[in-house]
């Protein structure tokens, strides 16, 4: 994952003063584009961490609806126990009390959007569709630059600042001619397809992740 575009001495700089909560003016224009690697480096990382966490929480889960699956059917077990002796409460002192008793049942909406239209036709929507009110922030905006403000309350307004937009380029392709491109990752791609096996051996070792600003040595 790591860079090796990236200027380790300005990495290492910057590192200070994020620590140390200092702005940092860089006097050679020229480097800035060394700090768009170090950005674009971030933004990889980011990905990552978000794919790591997805993957992490799908397995916990997983694990979660099994301990539920488990617990269900472990109280399913007891029920049936209990009627097969006629049972309806038990007591067992310092561990707990078990009691069967009848739930009424009750109604499972399959479709909300056919449930309010069918209600709306038979006049029984009344007192059984709430409707949110929820602020349109685009129309609200245009209309608050439009007029005067005054007497609006539950508003506050916060000064515009300086934005960066960076646009990035594709590293990935290289022009061949006007109406050719190769894609670099697609080719190293291709040539690798004859060591999946070996790979993916390699692909089931733990990884430890390390965030990218680590501590200074």
């Amino acid at each position: 994952m790591d860079n090796k575009f990236i200027n380790n001495e300005l990495k290492s700089v910057l590192l200070k003063s994020f620590y140390a909560q200092e702005d940092y003016i860089i006097d050679d224009l020229v480097m800035i584009e060394d700090v768009i690697e170090i950005i674009e480096d971030l933004e990889h990382k980011k990905d990552f961490y978000k794919e790591l966490k997805t993957k992490r929480v799908n397995v916990i889960d997983m694990e979660t609806a099994k301990c539920d699956d488990q617990i269900n059917f472990l109280k399913n077990t007891i029920v049936s126990s209990m009627e097969n002796k006629n049972e309806k409460t038990l007591n067992f002192p310092g561990i707990g009390r078990v009691l069967i008793k009848n739930t009424t049942g009750k109604w499972d909406i399959i479709d909300e959007e056919e449930l309010i239209k069918s209600l709306k036709e038979k006049g029984l929507d009344k007192n059984c569709i709430s409707i949110v009110e929820k602020v349109n922030k685009k129309e609200l905006n245009s209309l608050l630059c439009q007029n005067n403000v005054n007497g609006i309350k539950g508003i506050a307004y916060l000064e515009g600042s300086n934005t960066l937009v960076l646009s990035k380029a594709n590293k990935n392709k290289t022009i061949v001619n006007d109406n050719t491109t190769i894609n670099h990752m697609e080719v190293i791609l291709n040539n690798n397809e004859n060591n999946d096996d070996e790979n993916n051996e390699n692909n089931n070792v733990d990884t430890v992740v390390k965030p990218y600003f680590d501590e200074l040595q």
